[in-house]
């Protein structure tokens, strides 16, 4: 997967600088990612698309401090996650990332609107309920 796509710095939420990610097995190799440049803005919509295999997820992954790439430099917010450890990712994806994985059958909860997921998800966090429109306090 290449990708070259650049924001304004000061406007960038999360950063790829030179990533690559390979899968190694004990018969082949998979080059997920290969020198991935990529911004993502603040405040704004930014869309991952492409065939089966091109890399999506492994890059998601990554932004989402739930993977490490091989080379490169990931951050998040200003910081750099590729080089933390699982406790210290963990700290950054809880204050800075809201991610529904890709089946959320598997990790939404049925009785739940999306107000209610937020309020829940903040609760967790120690949060205080945040009022009314839980959505607006993370900008949707």
């Amino acid at each position: 997967m290449a990708v070259d796509v650049h924001a304004e710095p000061a406007a960038a939420a999360a950063r790829c600088i030179g990533v690559a990610r390979t899968y190694r097995s004990a018969a082949t190799e998979v080059h997920a990612l290969e020198d991935v440049d990529l911004d993502v803005p603040r405040h704004g919509l930014t869309v991952v698309a492409g065939p089966s295999g091109s890399g999506k997820s492994t890059l998601l992954r990554m932004l989402a401090c739930l993977d490490r790439p091989d080379v490169g430099r990931v951050e998040v917010d200003g910081v750099e996650v590729g080089r933390l450890g699982r406790r210290a990712r963990r700290r950054v994806r809880r204050r800075s990332i809201g991610y529904v994985f890709q089946q959320p059958v598997d990790n939404l909860l049925a009785d739940l609107d999306a107000d209610e997921h937020v309020a829940f998800a903040a609760r967790l966090r120690g949060i205080p309920h945040p009022g009314p429109a839980p959505l607006e306090m993370v900008g949707l």
